[in-house]
C-alpha cells in the first residue's frame, strides 16, 4: 500500500536528523487496535510490515516484534508507557528506538498513527498519521485478524 510507504518515509524524515546513520537497530511492533491494545489483523500485520520494509531500505537494522500481547503499551494513570517487555527487549537488543502504531475504524476510514519511541524515556521522536478509505480491499484486512 502506498499509503504505508509514504508514511515510512515521514517518519524517516523526521528521523534522520535525530538518529543520523547510526548502527543501532530500530524495533517495531505490531500496529494494534486503538480500542483493544492487545489485537491486531492483517491490516495493522502489513502496516508494520510495510514500515519495517522502508526503514530496512533506508539502511536501519530492524528487530521484529511479532507477540500478540504485551507489545504496545499500557495505559498507567492517564499516560502511555512503553510496556517493560517492549524497554528490556530495546536493551537487550541496544535499540535506539521502538516503532508503534494503532489503527481505528469508523463506518468510512481507518484513522492509523504510527510513532517512533525512545524506549529509555518514552519521548516520541517522531510521528505520523494518515487515514485509508475503508474500501473492498482494507475492509477484509480488518476482518482477518
Amino acid at each position: 500500500m502506498p499509503s504505508n510507504y509514504h508514511a515510512a518515509e515521514a517518519l524517516l524524515n523526521q528521523l534522520r536528523p535525530t538518529l543520523g546513520g547510526t548502527p543501532k537497530p530500530l524495533i517495531i511492533a505490531t500496529v494494534v487496535n486503538i480500542d483493544a491494545l492487545e489485537n491486531s489483523s492483517t491490516l495493522g500485520r502489513l502496516v508494520s510490515e510495510h514500515v519495517a520494509a522502508r526503514f530496512t531500505q533506508a539502511g536501519y537494522r530492524m528487530v521484529e516484534m511479532k507477540f500478540r500481547n504485551n507489545v504496545y503499551v499500557k495505559r498507567t494513570q492517564g499516560e502511555l508507557m512503553l510496556t517493560r517487555e517492549i524497554r528490556d527487549l530495546a536493551q537487550s537488543h541496544d535499540a535506539q528506538a521502538v516503532i508503534v502504531g494503532t489503527y481505528g475504524e469508523s463506518s468510512e476510514y481507518v484513522f492509523i498513527n504510527l510513532k517512533v519511541i525512545e524506549p529509555a524515556s518514552n519521548v516520541v521522536v517522531a510521528v505520523h498519521d494518515y487515514v485509508l478509505p475503508l474500501d473492498g480491499t482494507v475492509r477484509p484486512l480488518l476482518r482477518g485478524r
